[in-house]
């Protein structure tokens, strides 16, 4: 198998990146979580996104790390792991592109595309719908100090397709529109979407 230079790059970056989550993570003493993200977002902006997703999955931020923060701080480190998601997907297709899986002639007729899929359209319509009632449902938990739904499952569905519901629903009740994991995150969802259903429109 002959690999190009990006090939080797790709290899480089990604394994520098799975080393350095690894050692920021565990660097004593701990570095603050926004020094700590930005330096994993720049080697995720350089192609390393794959990388610190793998650490992710595999080390996480340990334990012992996440005690010496408060409840605040750890609901923080989901920033870092919705922009290392959405990069990673990102780069997957960029890749796949400069790889010759585009059309020639590829187009941004994106209303055409929907019209013809419509399975993809209703399940997009589906999630944006169930993202924006379940936003719409934590609001009221939380103004009734009821049981709150998991930021998880919030940002689960708006990855998975219901970002722009995410969104107007966060302005619509004013609702997360403090946090940067959903401020920050949502619109980079709906970036990381658009591409995605662009190339799903010009794949070979």
């Amino acid at each position: 198998m002959n690999f190009s230079k990006l090939d080797f790059y790709i290899i480089t970056v990604n394994l520098f990146a799975f080393i350095l989550f690894i050692f920021i993570t565990r660097l004593k003493p701990h570095p603050k979580s926004g020094h700590r993200d930005f330096v994993l977002q720049i080697v995720s902006l350089l192609g390393g996104a794959a990388g610190i997703f793998i650490a992710m999955l595999f080390f996480g931020f340990s334990s012992k790390y996440k005690s010496r923060f408060n409840k605040e701080d750890k609901k923080e480190n989901m920033m870092i792991k919705v922009f290392v998601s959405c990069f990673l997907v990102i780069q997957i297709i960029a890749y796949l592109i400069q790889k010759g899986f585009l059309k020639d002639n590829f187009t941004f007729s994106f209303w055409n595309f929907f019209q013809q899929s419509k399975i993809f359209s209703f399940y997009l319509l589906t999630i944006n719908l169930i993202t924006f009632t379940v936003f719409g449902i934590d609001k009221r938990n939380a103004v009734l100090n009821r049981p709150r739904i998991r930021i998880t499952t919030l940002l689960g569905l708006s990855f998975f397709g219901g970002a722009a519901g995410g969104l107007i629903a966060m302005y619509i009740f004013r609702h997360k529109t403090k946090k940067n994991y959903f401020a920050v995150g949502l619109p980079l969802m709906i970036v990381m979407q658009t591409v995605v259903v662009f190339f799903l429109m010009n794949v070979k």
